[in-house]
């Protein structure tokens, strides 16, 4: 199957998806399920890309730096996440009792 298209349209929606600043020199160790090769690139929050054969088909194997911000924002995220789901909706009855 030729993912090609797919991965053009990856490269076009990264380049109108700018990281935030605090993220802009984050590398990441990542090995390609395609060619089996590891690279080390840019992380993008998106997806991350091989160098060897272009291709998207990665996974993450090691975030340069940063690590343990990373996984307590995203711990935090989640558990905002949970508590504005689990909140009991706010409601004001005018009814007389």
């Amino acid at each position: 199957m030729d993912m090609a298209p797919y991965w053009q349209h990856l490269d076009a929606e990264i380049a109108v998806t700018p990281m935030p600043q605090d993220y802009a020199n984050w590398r990441v160790d990542i090995l390609c399920n395609d060619c089996n090769k590891p690279s080390r690139v840019q992380f993008h929050i998106l997806a991350l890309k091989c160098s060897h054969c272009r291709s998207y088909n990665t996974r993450r194997i090691k975030l340069e730096e940063n690590q343990a911000v990373l996984d307590a924002h995203l711990t935090e995220t989640a558990i905002q996440r949970d508590r504005t789901e689990s909140a009991p909706s706010e409601r004001h009855d005018d009814a007389v009792q």
